[in-house]
Parts: C-alpha cells; sequence; structure tokens
C-alpha cells in the first residue's frame, strides 16, 4: 500500500485471505476502510478435528508422492464438493489449485501470528463489517462466521444460499450484489 500511495482500504479476503483480512484490520486499524471476510478462518480458532482429518492425506500425498498429487487430492475435499457441482466452476476451481505451488504442503508454517490472539480482539475492529459465508459451506467456516459475527460488533452477515465454500465463483451475481451494496452503502 506504501509502494503504491494507497492509504486506506476496504479489505476483502476468502477463506485463508478471511484470516488474513482480520489480521490485517487489527494490526492497521487506521488504515482499514471496511471488513470483508468471506467464508473464513480466523487464526485462534483451531479447526475441528473432522476437518483436520480430510487435511491430512493431502500433506501426506505432498510428503510422499509430490505437490500434483496432494493437489489431486485436495481438490476433491469436501470443501469443494459444492463447488464442483457446476462444470464451469469447477474448471475455474480446477485451474486456480492446479497454479496453487503446494509450499505448505511440504513446508512448516512460519507466519508470524498476533498477540493477543484475533478472536479475543475482534471487539476492537471497529469497521463497517460484512460477513459472507455460503449455506454449504463446512461447518468449521461456518462456525468462523457466527465467531466473527458476535465479536464484531455492528458487523452484518449474509448467507449465500445454494452454495458451499466458494461462495464468489460458485454464486458470482449474488455475491457481487452483497459485497457492492455493502461497500456502495458504508463507504459514501
Amino acid at each position: 500500500m506504501d509502494h503504491l500511495g494507497i492509504e486506506k482500504v476496504a479489505v476483502v479476503g476468502l477463506s485463508m485471505g478471511g484470516y488474513v483480512a482480520v489480521n490485517f484490520t487489527l494490526a492497521y486499524p487506521e488504515r482499514t476502510t471496511a471488513l470483508i471476510p468471506v467464508d473464513a478462518i480466523i487464526e485462534s480458532r483451531p479447526m475441528s478435528k473432522e476437518y483436520m482429518d480430510t487435511l491430512t492425506p493431502v500433506f501426506t500425498k505432498a510428503k510422499e508422492e509430490g505437490i500434483e498429487s496432494a493437489r489431486q487430492v485436495w481438490i476433491n475435499l469436501p470443501l469443494f464438493a459444492p463447488a464442483r457441482r457446476d462444470p464451469t466452476c469447477a474448471g475455474k476451481l480446477d485451474e486456480i489449485v492446479g497454479r496453487y505451488s503446494g509450499w505448505n504442503f511440504v513446508n512448516d508454517d512460519s507466519i508470524v501470528r498476533l498477540s493477543p490472539v484475533p478472536e479475543r480482539r475482534l471487539h476492537e475492529i471497529k469497521v463497517p463489517t460484512l460477513i459472507v459465508v455460503g449455506e454449504l459451506d463446512v461447518p468449521d467456516c461456518l462456525e468462523v462466521g457466527d465467531v466473527l459475527g458476535a465479536g464484531i460488533r455492528g458487523s452484518e452477515k449474509v448467507v449465500i444460499g445454494n452454495v458451499g465454500h466458494m461462495s464468489n465463483m460458485e454464486d458470482p451475481e449474488t455475491f457481487n450484489r452483497a459485497v457492492l451494496g455493502f461497500l456502495a452503502k458504508t463507504l459514501r
């Protein structure tokens, strides 16, 4: 932002990007005009054993057979099942996953964590916030949407029907209408 001369931004992030968006907003509140976490996770909230059990084969496959094999396991996780119902969306998702480096499949996480943890600091977020979740997303992400909504005073939440974790790709018209309407209303 400094390099580009951008003073303030509305931050939108999907999944792990939602994690980054929440952390950015907590770290740089004076530079954030709005927050939109989408089908997000948050740093301090551990994912369920059931969800983590679906991910374990991805990491195992990457270490044993390589990243390309891991990508094939990853794309077929329940996380992406709703998006894979639509051939157009599935094709785009295949392309995105196919370009993913897979670095984190075979390397240790080197993320610098916020302290205190974000879940305990959500009340500090004062910017307009829209929480977006797909109705069919995995239970962990639906729960995170509830946690964000309860923790961020005045936040709004929209649940996009009949879509999962990739709500922006699965129903772009509804997603764009919700996000752009929220931004138009809050950033006047």
